[in-house]
């Protein structure tokens, strides 16, 4: 399988649990529609484009049916909390210019590898002609925490076999799930299990998450998948990768 791998890095990066209030924390792994979301801006997308309907080419097909996403950690340098204040009124309680603090966690100097995969040969030429000369500023967290591409290249995948060693990288299931083992490698950390939406609808310019799935988030010891899974292997980084 060809794909298109890119090398990415900020400064500063959040990805916002989606129920915290007060603290904000944050993910170390961008997740699928972060992905998608990078690549609809490095096109030049709205977000009805990427998620409803995108007349290019002879299709009408939105992006998020035209390409698949997946991304490893490469490395985070840091972890940093940023403390703010925001001023809101609460009519029905009488209140109003009540402030409340907000803690929010960002990652310092994260780096990511992130592939994209099209049956699409010239959309996949134009993702990669536009990653490096992007339309619109990118981004994977909030709109001011830009990012940059340091290398874009075509890559070669090959099908990955059991054992699958998987590290470092965001996973379209629960991982508990499935015949997997940890190895005594890696950071003692365990991986953490979300449910988190595969797109959205976007109605009236407002985003509602569709297509709720679960992905785990392996950021910590490295894990052995003991049974078949789609899984491809990368001989430039000698790393396994699952689209999501």
């Amino acid at each position: 399988m060809e794909a298109i791998k890119a090398k990415v890095r900020g400064a500063f990066v959040s990805f916002k649990w989606q129920r915290d209030q007060r603290y904000h924390r944050t993910y170390e792994l961008p997740p699928k529609t972060s992905l998608l979301g990078l690549v609809g801006a490095a096109l030049g997308l709205e977000e009805e484009e990427v998620y409803l309907r995108w007349e290019w080419g002879n299709s009408h097909l939105p992006l998020a049916d035209r390409v698949k996403v997946a991304v490893l950690l490469d490395n985070i340098k840091g972890k940093v909390k940023d403390t703010w204040t925001t001023i809101k009124d609460v009519p029905e309680h009488k209140k109003f210019g009540e402030r409340a603090p907000i803690v929010r966690e960002q990652l310092f100097q994260p780096s990511y590898i992130i592939y994209i995969q099209s049956e699409d040969s010239t959309l996949s030429e134009q993702v990669k002609n536009r990653l490096e000369s992007p339309r619109f500023p990118l981004s994977l967290g909030r709109d001011d925490e830009l990012i940059r591409s340091e290398s874009v290249i075509p890559v070669q995948l090959k099908k990955a076999e059991p054992p699958i060693l998987l590290y470092g990288i965001l996973l379209p299931f629960d991982i508990s799930k499935l015949k997997w083992k940890p190895t005594l490698e890696g950071i003692l950390k365990p991986h953490l299990v979300q449910k988190l939406p595969h797109r959205f609808e976007i109605v009236d310019k407002t985003r509602n998450p569709r297509e709720i799935g679960e992905f785990t988030f392996l950021t910590g010891y490295k894990v052995s998948i003991e049974e078949p899974v789609e899984a491809y292997h990368d001989p430039t980084e000698n790393r396994n990768v699952i689209f999501l």
